[in-house]
């Protein structure tokens, strides 16, 4: 298994996955979308699971922080440990950038995701995540 950084190259297999993981048939500009870093996981030369990330900073605070912000690995690589070694490189380049802590979200009935994440040492924080969407602007 080799985890590297998403390329260009990259593009076509990563809306595949996109795709499977959450029904999006994009991949929006690899390199391009800001501060955010996507790792691949590759098994024989195969990319099977990618980990969206960011680095995140504000004038608030005195160091970044990283968001773990996608994780997503192809049912036939599963409890093989491609999962654990994107999130492990995924806080390598935290670390690395100086950030004082990873934050993700995962939904609470993700057991096999929760179960991954406390292996890695993630608790949970005393946050609430809260959404608004966009209205539509059809009449």
């Amino acid at each position: 298994m080799r985890i590297r950084e998403a390329e260009t190259r990259d593009a076509k297999r990563l809306r595949e996955l996109n795709q499977q993981f959450n029904g999006v048939s994009g991949v929006f500009g690899i390199g391009s979308a800001g501060g955010e870093r996507v790792l691949v996981a590759e098994v024989a030369d195969e990319i099977v699971g990618f980990a969206c990330m960011q680095i995140m900073r504000s004038v608030c605070y005195p160091t970044p922080w990283a968001e773990l912000t996608e994780l997503y690995v192809e049912e036939h690589g599963r409890r093989c440990g491609v999962g654990r070694a994107l999130v492990a490189e995924a806080e390598r380049v935290a670390w690395d950038a100086g950030c004082s802590e990873m934050l993700l979200r995962t939904h609470a009935t993700n057991r096999e995701a929760r179960a991954l994440f406390a292996d890695r040492g993630f608790g949970e924080a005393n946050h609430i995540c809260l959404r608004k969407r966009r209205p539509s602007t059809a009449t």
